[in-house]
């Protein structure tokens, strides 16, 4: 049987600057899940082998894809579909 695996995310984000590192957290063989702090823009782009989902754990992210924008406040989640062309910003 697989040990459970508890990651204190507070903790992989402390002492980084924005950016600077995406942590890893393999989920499965199928999934994982992306940590980075955020400052600015990113670079309009698409991913076209999955979705891609963003939750704010605090601040504010605004996010402008193909069909509009969508803004994030503390604690909400969106998913972006596959192939869609985004570009998120902090704010």
């Amino acid at each position: 049987m697989d040990a459970l695996k508890k990651v204190n995310l507070l903790k992989v984000l402390e002492g980084q600057p924005p950016r600077a590192n995406f942590h890893m957290i393999e989920v499965d063989k199928r999934y994982t899940v992306r940590v980075a702090k955020t400052a600015g823009r990113f670079p309009w782009h698409h991913h076209p082998h999955g979705d891609e989902g963003w939750f704010v754990f605090e601040g504010r992210l605004r996010i402008d894809t193909e069909a509009g924008p969508v803004e994030l406040n503390r604690g909400d989640f969106a998913t972006i579909p596959r192939g869609m062309r985004h570009s998120p910003e902090a704010l």
